[in-house]
């Protein structure tokens, strides 16, 4: 899976790097605030059943950059924050990505392919090609930072629906962000002590620190009775 980083990918410009690390800073924050302040407008429109949401390129939208968003009225809130978050990631990533196409204004909704599967949480339902997942991975670190995430399963052992409140996201979508985080800090687990194998003790005492994270994060399933 693609991995992307506000701190450090190239393809974020000064500006948009500061603005989206200032977001991720706190849980909750407006995803419309964020867009205007990159320099979009979103609208809200009755799309096809199968479109959540298209990034287009719209010079008399009255944007600062000439693009807009427009997401299904139809969907729930819930939803309608994860769509917008996705096309800010191809706003910000892909829009000189020969993999990714600019839609404009005067075409057709009818006629493009969906962005990411309505049936379902268009975070859980994977897409196929990389710029979808890149955008489907930069709307889950920028709606669900992963420091904050991990502050609230580590210290208030909360459930995932009120941690899916306090984001305002989906239920499914920070079911399987929590996931991630807690197959992401094994893998990490199981590097450091495949890299400390020959420092007597070392292994252990890392193991620990990350093995009681673990614990928390299965006692949060346990509670929740997953």
């Amino acid at each position: 899976m693609a991995v992307v980083t506000f701190r450090s990918d190239q393809r974020i410009s000064v500006d948009n790097r500061r603005e989206l690390r200032m977001f991720i800073s706190a849980a909750g924050q407006s995803i419309k605030g964020l867009a205007s302040r990159l320099g979009l407008i979103v609208v809200e429109e009755r799309l096809p059943k199968d479109t959540a949401a298209v990034l287009l390129y719209s010079p008399r939208c009255g944007s600062a950059s000439g693009y807009k968003i427009v997401v299904n009225q139809d969907d729930p809130p819930e939803r309608q924050r994860f769509s917008v978050a996705h096309e800010i990631g191809h706003f910000v990533l892909h829009r000189g990505d020969p993999d990714f196409k600019v839609l404009h204004d005067d075409e057709n909704y009818g006629e493009i392919v969906p962005l990411f599967p309505v049936v379902g949480n268009s975070f859980r339902n994977g897409a196929k090609s990389r710029v979808e997942r890149e955008a489907n991975q930069f709307a889950a670190a920028l709606l669900m930072p992963a420091n904050l995430v991990r502050a609230n399963v580590n210290y208030r052992l909360e459930s995932v629906q009120n941690l899916a409140r306090e984001f305002y996201v989906s239920f499914d979508a920070m079911d399987q962000r929590v996931r991630e985080l807690k197959e992401s800090d094994r893998m990490q687990t199981d590097s450091d002590c495949a890299g400390s194998q020959f420092r007597k003790n070392s292994c252990p005492t890392r193991k620990t620190t990350a093995q009681r994270h673990l614990h928390e994060v299965q006692h949060l399933w346990r509670h929740v009775g997953v």
